[in-house]
């Protein structure tokens, strides 16, 4: 059984959503443009590792923000299909502390899985 760990909504078209599962050896981060009639992979080259919480970046575009075990990872071309560059952060902090993440520059404060 898979462990849905986030939903998140683009500030700038509520019809596109992220989906990411918390588990080991499964695809971990989706993508839906249509509200999710369908989705699509865009775990790229990601690790395999739980993803702990999904964002679209503020600064709009096809940017977006996961935190994982393994940090703060980010993209700039979400790409359905599967072949999103993910890249870490090493200069972004990510405490994960129940769903509390804070990112440097960036603080997003989800304080129950509730919240979605």
């Amino acid at each position: 059984m898979f462990t849905v760990s986030s939903i998140a909504e683009d500030p700038f078209d509520p019809g596109h959503l992220l989906a990411t599962y918390s588990n080991y050896g499964t695809t971990s981060v989706w993508e839906t443009t249509d509200t999710g009639s369908s989705w699509s992979s865009v775990e790229g080259n990601l690790p395999d590792m739980p993803i702990r919480w999904a964002i679209f970046s503020p600064w709009g575009g096809d940017s977006a923000l996961l935190a994982t075990e393994l940090g703060v990872w980010s993209t700039t071309n979400l790409n359905s299909g599967g072949t999103t560059d993910w890249a870490s952060n090493q200069y972004w902090s990510c405490e994960l502390q129940g769903r509390y993440v804070a990112v440097s520059r960036i603080r997003l404060a989800i304080v129950s899985s509730n919240t979605w």
